[in-house]
């Protein structure tokens, strides 16, 4: 069986160090936003003016990552916002999505009751300009 030349072995070396920062430092940040009242405006912050850690997370996923976003209020906001796919990564994301997703997620969620009495669904609330992104 042929090994890997020192070169390419290196690399892989390299390269694993790398993941391996850029996992420690998104765990770091989930639990800075566990529990915090200003989590969504640091989050906010970071989406707008993402740190290189953060460039190829799925931006479904970092807004999970936020206490009382799951899935249905990130596909909402995602929605609301126009970003096409649950895929798209932070780097792929304009200017205008990552405004209105910051604003949306300062924003907190209203319930709407439907018509003949169907359970409530999530709606995103209007973007407040009152924020400062």
């Amino acid at each position: 069986m042929p090994t890997a030349s020192p070169a390419i072995a290196a690399q892989r070396a390299s390269a694993l160090q790398i993941g391996d920062t850029i996992r420690s430092r998104r765990a770091e940040l989930k639990r800075e936003l566990r529990g915090n009242p200003e989590a969504p405006a640091l989050l906010g912050r970071l989406i707008v003016d993402p740190a290189g850690y953060l460039n190829s997370a799925r931006i479904f996923d970092v807004l999970t990552w936020l206490p009382g976003i799951k899935a249905p209020r990130s596909d909402a906001i995602l929605k609301a916002a126009g970003v096409t796919g649950a895929l798209t990564t932070v780097a792929e994301l304009d200017d205008t999505q990552r405004i209105a997703i910051a604003r949306h997620v300062a924003t907190p969620p209203s319930l709407t009751a439907s018509k003949r009495g169907k359970p409530r669904r999530l709606v995103v609330a209007p973007i407040r300009d009152d924020i400062p992104f």
